[in-house]
Formats: structure tokens, sequence, C-alpha cells
């Protein structure tokens, strides 16, 4: 009897000391999602952020702006990008050549990523035609250059004397200016994945005689999750539907409690095609539990209300 006592006990002492570790490991995992969760949910609003700002940026060309290609042939800017946008890079005598240079190979890089992305096109400022042909065979590239000096609208940008890109739209705009951050990586991609995503070229969906909704919609804006486990994470995904001939822009997202993390959401969703605002939610206490999102596009004053609900057990 003793023999077994003394058997029985340090199992029983084991079996506790495993169960505190394993509840206190369920505990620290929940934690460190929650932690990253909320990384990625911010991560995505400055994401966004940065993209609003780099949007908010359009100067119109001056009629006159004359530019000179490889073949010493003088045109006008704005006939670069007559019928369709171009994904300009401006580089400039006074800036750190090799700096511009590693630009030129995004460029070329992000090209050959994203078949998406508008024709490339570098803009040299204060370079002369021979000068810019040695720098096309050293760097390797055919993709078209320019010679200018200093254009007026842009030359409080290019004082900075950092090489920038923007997009040349047709009629003569410059938008989309944006400086390249040496410190992340993930800026420059997501530039480059929103102006692809942009300037897509996109066919207008053929009206069709059926019973669907038109417009722009979200067609399950109330969303059950039934029961779900404490702490543990649900993705929820609200589909966005554009079946207009006009793009629509996300302009602002509010989640109604911080239990909820952003992880992804289109700045714009192009006609014809469905974007995905995709949330995670976590719950820290039992019973049933209602969260809402406040959602602006540029299609609607009155802003688009999704339901999230469910039960914690």
């Amino acid at each position: 009897m003793k023999k077994k006592t003394l058997l029985i006990a340090p199992a029983i002492v084991i079996t506790a000391l495993l169960f505190t570790a394993l509840t206190y490991y369920s505990g620290r995992v929940s934690e460190y999602e929650i932690e990253h969760s909320r990384l990625t949910n911010s991560i995505v609003r400055l994401e966004d952020k940065l993209m609003k700002q780099v949007s908010a940026i359009r100067y119109k060309l001056p009629d006159s702006t004359w530019v000179y290609n490889r073949q010493k042939e003088r045109v006008l800017l704005a006939s670069v990008a007559e019928t369709e946008p171009r994904l300009c890079l401006y580089a400039d005598r006074f800036q750190c050549e090799s700096c511009w240079q590693a630009e030129l190979g995004s460029l070329a890089f992000y090209q050959k990523k994203d078949s998406g992305l508008p024709a490339p096109a570098l803009l040299a400022a204060n370079y002369n035609i021979r000068e810019v042909k040695l720098l096309a065979q050293r760097n390797n590239t055919d993709i078209p250059m320019y010679v200018t000096e200093e254009i007026p609208v842009l030359q409080h940008i290019a004082r900075l004397r950092k090489p920038f890109f923007f997009v040349l739209e047709p009629g003569g705009v410059v938008s989309s200016v944006y400086f390249p951050d040496e410190q992340s990586i993930t800026s420059d991609s997501t530039y480059f994945t929103t102006i692809a995503r942009r300037y897509l070229k996109t066919v207008a969906p053929t009206a069709q005689s059926t019973g669907k909704q038109k417009g722009f919609h979200i067609p399950e804006a109330d969303i059950d999750l039934g029961d779900i486990g404490l702490r543990k994470k649900q993705e929820v995904v609200f589909s966005l539907v554009n079946d207009t001939d006009t793009a629509c822009d996300i302009l602002d997202i509010r989640l109604s409690c911080s239990c909820m993390m952003l992880q992804s959401m289109p700045q714009r969703v192009l006609p014809g095609e469905t974007g995905e605002i995709r949330v995670d939610i976590i719950q820290l206490s039992k019973g049933p539990f209602s969260r809402t999102i406040e959602l602006r596009t540029s299609s609607s004053d009155a802003p688009y209300m999704l339901n999230i609900k469910g039960n914690v057990v």
C-alpha cells in the first residue's frame, strides 16, 4: 500500500506541473497572437496612411514643358504619357548618383515582378544626352530616358536632392509622388503594389439582366461567428464588390473595439473587381458579443456598417 502511495503521489505532482505549464504556455501563445495582431493592424494603418498622403500630391505640368529623348528629339513631356500613364523616376545630377541608380534597379525589379505597373521612364535633370546614353549602357537598362532642366512645378520637391517616383498621367498630370524609404523595403513594395492596382487596365463589366445587386456593395455585411473559443483568434472577411464603371476609393475604416485587428484592406476597388477587408478578432471574456466596423468610401456619403457577432464559450 505504501509503495502504491509513493508511486501515485509523484505522478499526481508531475501531472499538476504539466497542466500548469500547459496552461501558462497557452496563455503566453494567446498574448503573443494578440500583440502580433495589434502590430499587424498598426502596419496596415501606416501603409494606408502612406498611400493616402502619396495620392494627395498632384500637379499639372505647363503645356510648354519640353524634354529630349536619347535620339536628341525635342518632345513635350506630356506626350510621353499621351495615351497611358507612365511610372517615372526623377533623377538629378546633384543627387547621389549611386542612390538613384539603386532606385532605377528597384524600378526594373518591380516592373518584372508586377506586370500591372505602368510602363517606366527616367527623367534625368541637368544631364546631357551623351551622359544619359552612357548611364543607360552602364546600368544595362532599356528604360526610356529623357533629359530636362529643372521643371518649375517640381522644383520644391527636387530641392531635396533625392530621387523620387511619380506617375505621369495623360494630360500632363504628375501624381503619386513618392520618396523611397531607405530603411523600409515594405513601404516601397506597398507603393508599387498600389500603383499597379490603381492604374491597372480594366474592362467595364457588361450589363446583364440578372437579379444581382448593382453598384458598390457588400454582399454580407452581417457575420455571425456562432460559438468561438476564449482567447482564440478568428479571421473575419468582408467582400467589397464594385459593379460600377468607376473606381471606388476606401477613405476610412473605424473598428469599434480594440479586440479587432485590421489585417488588410484595399485602398481602391476597381470597376468590375472585388476587394476584401480582413479582420482578426480575439475575445477575452465569455458570453455573447457584438462588434461594428464603420467603412467610408467614395461611392457614398453615408458610411457602410459592418457587423460581427458571436458567442464565446
